[in-house]
């Protein structure tokens, strides 16, 4: 029986994707507003990368946001980062389970040990 809610056997089913360029972002988002390709300033690509930190859902998320609050309206790079900082001090950046596991890999609070996600002792000392 495969116990896929077993921690355990979600980590050893887990992969990571590297995050996206700030390439890929203007291109994705992009072929999603194929019919308005001048909606967004080329300065607005970047902002959004910089939030997005390369995560799809982030990215996707942010220009919804920007586009919907700026509606009606010519979209500014200050708009942009407008926007930003309001959906920022509104919420916590959307993130996923496998965005932390992987910071948590990234700063050595946990380590792989014959294919399975063990804490390190960093974390121990981190807390105290």
């Amino acid at each position: 029986m495969n116990e896929w809610g077993n921690l355990e056997n979600i980590f050893r089913n887990m992969f990571f994707l590297n995050p996206l360029t700030e390439q890929n972002v203007r291109e994705m988002i992009l072929k999603r507003m194929a019919q308005s390709p001048t909606a967004l300033p080329n300065e607005a690509y970047y902002e959004i990368f910089r939030y997005s930190n390369g995560n799809p859902r982030d990215t996707l998320s942010i220009t919804q946001e920007i586009l919907l609050d700026n509606r009606g309206k010519e979209i500014t790079k200050d708009a942009v980062t407008k926007t930003i900082k309001k959906a920022e001090d509104n919420h916590i950046k959307k993130t996923t389970a496998y965005t932390f596991i992987k910071r948590f890999l990234d700063n050595g609070f946990v380590k792989e040990e014959n294919g399975k996600i063990v804490l390190s002792g960093r974390l121990y000392y981190y807390f105290l």
